[in-house]
């Protein structure tokens, strides 16, 4: 359709989007049992993180490009595009709108959504801004096998994350080690709590010179009788000590001296003494 331009999802979009769902909700089996106040409450951050995670063109006016015709949302499963829901206003429907969204470059549309997931296939680096948990390992897994499978150069690792759970970190660890790229990681921001392993992993780790490192102690929340909260204090201590020896080996610090200034506080490096305490091998 000529007079159709397709962009890029903005904020101001997202109540077309939702207003969309609704109208959809209206025409099911369920409306007559449930309000749309009660569904749009219940419904609201289901809605959200759909938007979220998903790549989202909108159909619009090209005079008036506040003026919306209609969307497709997309994902990615499994290296192919999976095309989730496309809507087209009632007002400007059997104008060729709906053909237009469908006829959209598939491909570049998967590149699109990874990258805005934190995917720069250009550059082959992935971005880990948030906490690291349960979802970080799929993450990571997905993308680095994207990347692998394009190519065997060096991948970059950008990390600027407050930490999350050790476990979780571990396992993004692994798969890190597993990769049959080099991999490079980079700190920028604040690298703190399990994020200091991700970047201590890296075959080559370099650190921006405004960045801050912090490593503490784990924390925990536990329950229950004397006898299970002592076993899960232990536990404790072990991955303590666990964390410690694995900071030796990607450093050139012994795992008391880990343990000595992590207990009971929390232990900020600049980026000059990571450099010289081994963590990273280069500041930028």
């Amino acid at each position: 359709m000529e007079n159709c331009r397709l962009r890029p999802l903005i904020d101001e979009d997202h109540a077309f989007l939702f207003n969309s769902f609704l109208k959809s909700y209206r025409f099911s089996p369920f409306a007559e049992k449930i309000t749309n106040t009660i569904y749009f409450e219940d419904h609201h951050k289901l809605i959200e993180r759909i938007i979220d995670n998903s790549k989202v063109l909108v159909a619009c006016n090209p005079s008036d490009p506040s003026q919306l015709y209609g969307y497709i949302l997309a994902g990615e499963e499994d290296g192919v595009l999976v095309i989730h829901f496309v809507y087209v206003k009632h007002t400007f429907r059997n104008m060729g709108i709906g053909k237009t969204l469908l006829d959209v470059d598939k491909e570049k549309l998967r590149l699109d959504y990874l990258f805005d997931q934190g995917i720069n296939f250009v550059d082959r680096v992935i971005q880990i801004n948030e906490e690291i948990d349960d979802h970080s390992f799929a993450f990571i897994d997905a993308a680095l096998s994207e990347l692998e499978r394009a190519s065997k150069k060096t991948i970059t690792i950008r990390i600027n994350s407050p930490g999350g759970s050790v476990y979780d970190a571990l396992a993004v660890i692994g798969r890190l080690n597993s990769s049959s790229c080099r991999i490079v990681t980079e700190a920028y921001g604040h690298v703190m709590s399990a994020a200091t392993l991700l970047l201590a992993a890296g075959r080559k780790r370099r650190m921006s010179k405004y960045c801050v490192f912090m490593a503490h102690q784990m924390s925990y929340y536990i329950g229950g009788s004397h006898a299970e909260t002592k076993e899960e204090v232990d536990q404790v201590e072990k991955q303590e000590r666990q964390w410690c020896s694995w900071m030796a080996e990607l450093s050139n610090k012994d795992a008391e001296f880990w343990y000595d200034r992590t207990y009971k506080k929390n232990f900020y490096l600049t980026p000059d003494e990571c450099l010289e305490y081994g963590v990273i091998d280069e500041i930028f």
